[in-house]
């Protein structure tokens, strides 16, 4: 038995092939067992046991695999798996097994005077018996237990990040990116322990498990920068509408927030020319818009002012003075406290100039409440109390208004303004009895009218408003979404998902290639293709198997997904999340339906 890694490669059992002679057992008949290794596979154990074959036992039979006359059995226990090499054991050669060492439960050895064994039982409670010769049975064991312990611990921490990967997607989808973010954080939280069990195994019995923990990682760095894009993306949106409000400081930490995010999916992607090359240009046109952003607050505030000094209309002036008080206030306030200015301000010619706003916003009050409380005198001389009160209300207002202001900075100003409010409020006192006695005298008027004849007018019949609740838009929620999308057909639920990709702002291409029915893009931020398969019924496993092979350099999708009106079961999503296909379970569908409230889809899940 050949158990140090370097020597297990060089020993015969791997190399040759052939049946013995009359005195010598030969090799396996087929191909050299060593060519059954993937290339970066270790054999740390090389076994041969003659002709006793492997014995496979279940609960209901054992059956045993004996090789043909002159050759013999031989057992390789690897990084990775054990493999079973039986020459001449099969009706058309070789026979040729093998059991990853995740699926290891336990491992026991018999012990006689003259023979010995190792039976392996798997976690699906098959048992594998080979009887080796000239074996260190316990250094074999002790390899095999620890095998299955790290295997176990470790599959369990990278089904952990396996799960994490597709709450991260789904967070992307639906642009919860700080759940997405958190996600991603759980997924390189599992891979770091899984990868420290693996590691403490030695470099060359730990290399397949290590291997395995590089394939999650390369899945999780793929969506990781998948979710940096997307992020990045939102929040130049942000951004811009941040930018549009006048929050000029949310509007630069979006763009920089952006930046970050963008930064981070290079990093992600640094041998896709085609996607980096697309980041920078993007990254260089957020420089741009910051350059533009930096200028941005008192472009704006200037741009106020002209348009207020140049206002006529006292209540116009009122208007645009309030603004530009605002937005000068707005500028004291930007960067303060900061070492490093991001914006074009002088805060003190930005102070001076205040001092001047709001000597002109008290002027405007003064103004536009002159000439309110003008025109409810008037309207009250011609017994129009209404709009006299109305007007006096709002004299009152744009005084009320001046005294705040004033208050805050500008005390002298305001001197009286007290005594012109109490006077208006008498005057609103007096019109109050005055529309009372008018609104008594019309009451006494239309009593009188009762007991005269009708006069014929142009009436215009209102036409009645349905009310059958059959005709109501059946509206859907997440409870019975569920239901009603279980009973579509398959053309129904192809244009429900069809919707739905659309309403999220995907392109959707319903004449796609074999084998997807669907292929849906988007442009921003990075060119982004998923080909769906959409299956009224629950996807079956071989099926899940064939998809994940399909995306790679010579297709044109990035990913692939299933969309399923059926519940799908733990084993399969696990199938699932372990091939990186991912499924679009009615939950989901639903989830994203009642989100884009679309009347369409509305009403075709209300039809089924």
């Amino acid at each position: 038995m050949k158990h140090d890694p370097h020597e297990a490669q060089e020993t015969p059992l791997l190399t040759e092939t052939g049946s013995g002679g009359f005195f010598t057992r030969g090799y396996v008949g087929d191909e050299p067992v060593g060519t059954y290794l993937e290339d970066d596979e270790v054999p740390l154990f090389v076994l041969s046991n003659g002709k006793r074959g492997v014995t496979r036992e279940t609960d209901d039979e054992a059956t045993t695999f004996a090789p043909g006359r002159g050759y013999s059995t031989v057992v390789v226990v690897t990084d990775r798996r054990l493999l079973f090499v039986v020459g001449d054991g099969a009706d058309d050669g070789d026979w040729v097994q093998s059991v990853s060492l995740a699926d290891l439960e336990y491992t026991r050895t018999d012990q006689s005077l003259f023979r010995q064994s190792v039976t392996i039982e798997t976690k699906d409670g098959t048992r594998w018996r080979f009887h080796p010769t000239d074996a260190d049975l316990d250094a074999l064991v002790s390899y095999l237990d620890e095998a299955a312990w790290r295997w176990s611990r470790a599959q369990d921490h990278l089904e952990d990040a396996r799960s994490a990967l597709v709450d991260a997607s789904q967070s992307q989808f639906s642009e919860e990116f700080e759940a997405a973010a958190a996600s991603i954080d759980a997924v390189e939280q599992s891979l770091a322990t899984a990868n420290e069990i693996a590691d403490a195994f030695g470099s060359a019995r730990g290399r397949g498990l290590q291997n395995r923990v590089a394939e999650v990682e390369r899945r999780c760095e793929e969506t990781a920068g998948r979710v940096s894009a997307a992020r990045g993306s939102h929040l130049v949106e942000e951004a811009e509408r941040a930018w549009q409000d006048g929050r000029f400081e949310d509007a630069y930490d979006g763009y920089e927030g952006a930046k970050a995010a963008f930064r981070r999916a290079i990093e992600v992607w640094n041998d896709d020319g085609e996607k980096v090359e697309h980041l920078e240009t993007l990254i260089d046109r957020i420089d741009e818009n910051l350059d533009a952003l930096s200028t941005a607050p008192i472009e704006g505030a200037r741009t106020l002012y002209k348009r207020a000094s140049d206002a006529d209309d006292p209540e116009t002036a009122v208007v645009r003075w309030e603004r530009t008080l605002e937005r000068y206030r707005t500028l004291l306030e930007i960067d303060w406290g900061r070492d490093e200015k991001r914006f074009d301000v002088d805060h003190d010619q930005a102070k001076a100039r205040l001092e001047t706003i709001i000597d002109e916003l008290l002027s405007a009050y003064d103004r536009a409440a002159t000439a309110a409380v003008d025109e409810a005198s008037g309207a009250a001389e011609n017994g129009e109390y209404v709009r006299a009160h109305d007007r006096f209300a709002a004299g009152r207002d744009f005084l009320e208004s001046a005294i705040e202001t004033g208050r805050e900075f500008a005390p002298d100003r305001i001197e009286g303004f007290d005594d012109r409010v109490a006077e208006i409020d008498r005057r609103l006192t007096e019109l109050d009895g005055q529309i009372s006695i008018a609104a008594t005298s019309e009451r006494d008027k239309a009593a009188t009218n009762r007991f005269e004849p009708a006069v014929a007018a142009d009436i215009t019949p209102v036409e009645d408003r349905e009310t059958d609740p059959a005709s109501e838009s059946a509206a859907f929620d997440q409870t019975d979404c569920l239901d009603r999308i279980s009973a579509l057909d398959t053309e129904s639920f192809t244009r429900v998902v069809a919707t739905i990709w659309e309403g999220l702002g995907w392109t959707v291409n319903e004449n796609a290639t074999p084998p997807f029915d669907m292929v849906v893009e988007k442009r921003r931020p990075l060119p982004e293709r998923l080909g769906i398969v959409v299956s009224v019924e629950r996807p079956a496993r071989d099926r899940i198997v064939d998809l994940a092979s399909v995306p790679g350099p010579d297709t044109s999708v990035d990913l692939v997904a299933i969309a399923t009106a059926a519940p799908v079961e733990a084993p399969i999503v696990a199938v699932a999340n372990e091939r990186g296909v991912k499924l679009l379970d009615g939950s989901w569908l639903c989830e994203r339906a009642v989100e884009i409230g679309d009347d369409d889809l509305d009403t075709t899940l209300a039809d089924s």
